[in-house]
């Protein structure tokens, strides 16, 4: 039994941590501290160069296209590429609209040299 508890006292004053232990602690986690507020300080200021960096190339980028879309100020890149995508869609649409306009007038302006009459109702 005591030497139970001569093994257990001894253990708990392993165990314990003495001043230096704590000083040493201290200053670990306060060295932790100045790197971890230094890094975050470097990622702020990326974080904020590679925002500046996007507005710019958005600006850019709608500057461009200002003169043949109408493109607002708040349109993000995805609005932009929407915007974009509806009106090649509109041209496409105009497009087949105007070979098909002109293959009915090839069609009439045969038909008439052929002296073939027709109607138009």
């Amino acid at each position: 039994m005591i030497i139970v508890k001569t093994i257990k006292i001894k253990l708990f004053y392993l165990a314990t941590p003495t001043d230096n232990d704590i000083k040493r602690s201290e200053n670990e986690l306060q060295q932790n501290l100045e790197v971890l507020t230094s890094q975050c300080a470097q990622l702020n200021e990326a974080n904020r160069a590679w925002q500046q960096f996007h507005q710019a190339q958005l600006d850019n980028f709608r500057n461009k296209l200002q003169n043949s879309l109408p493109i607002e100020n708040t349109f993000s890149f995805d609005q932009i590429a929407q915007l974009i995508s509806d009106h090649i869609h509109q041209l496409v649409n105009e497009r087949d609209t105007l070979i098909q306009n002109l293959h009915t007038t090839e069609q009439l302006y045969s038909d008439r040299q052929n002296g073939k009459t027709f109607s138009l109702r």
